[in-house]
């Protein structure tokens, strides 16, 4: 992640948790957090204050993740390649919702 100003750019961070490319990339509407997702089926929560990787869900999708939203201040919708989507609150880290394009 880097900051940029004028005529100048710095490194803030750089991760390497997930396994394969990181294809969904959303910060929070706090500005405290960077949600990821990944072809490697994961998603994660950095915390933006440390820099460290606050939640990371191995096993998210049984799919590659393509996108990535967060709201609600609690809340955080992932969908796949097969068409699914979870909705997950954040506060458990667990799924609170989950359906496919098709049901």
């Amino acid at each position: 992640m880097w900051r940029y100003g004028e005529g100048e750019a710095s490194l803030l961070g750089e991760w390497s948790h997930h396994q394969d490319s990181c294809r969904a990339v959303e910060i929070s509407g706090d500005g405290q957090a960077l949600f990821t997702g990944s072809l490697d089926q994961s998603m994660s929560m950095i915390d933006l204050n440390t820099m460290a990787v606050a939640l990371h869900v191995t096993t998210a999708h049984t799919a590659p993740i393509n996108s990535i939203l967060g709201f609600e201040g609690h809340m955080l919708a992932s969908g796949d390649d097969e068409g699914r989507i979870k909705i997950w609150d954040l506060r458990s880290q667990k799924v609170a919702l989950e359906f496919k394009e098709t049901e």
